[in-house]
């Protein structure tokens, strides 16, 4: 069985996931140390679910992988907004920075 085609741009990272039912940007449950969820608040990422780290860890780890796929999503959000103003200065020939 094939996997699922690696996304190569921060849009087609949140395309992918939204394809399988996951709104970012991610979060650590207020329940579970170690639990990530989505925007929906769904499970999508448990951390040592076998219990045999200790807990700090599990949540260090967690955040990581937060950081990782949101920065990953947060690129996105912000080339959009870079190409607005690009687009706005094209249009106006005025800066705003």
């Amino acid at each position: 069985m094939a996997g699922p085609e690696i996304p190569n741009t921060p849009e087609e990272f949140a395309a992918a996931l939204a394809r399988l039912g996951v709104r970012l940007p991610l979060n650590l449950s207020l329940e579970d140390t170690g639990v990530l969820v989505d925007a929906d608040g769904r499970d999508v990422l448990t951390v040592d679910v076998n219990g045999e780290r200790l807990d700090g860890e599990v949540h260090a780890i967690a955040c990581l992988i937060l950081r990782a796929v949101n920065e990953r999503f947060d690129t996105a959000a912000f080339t959009r907004r870079l190409e607005k103003l690009e687009e706005t200065v094209y249009a106006t020939g005025v800066s705003p920075l």
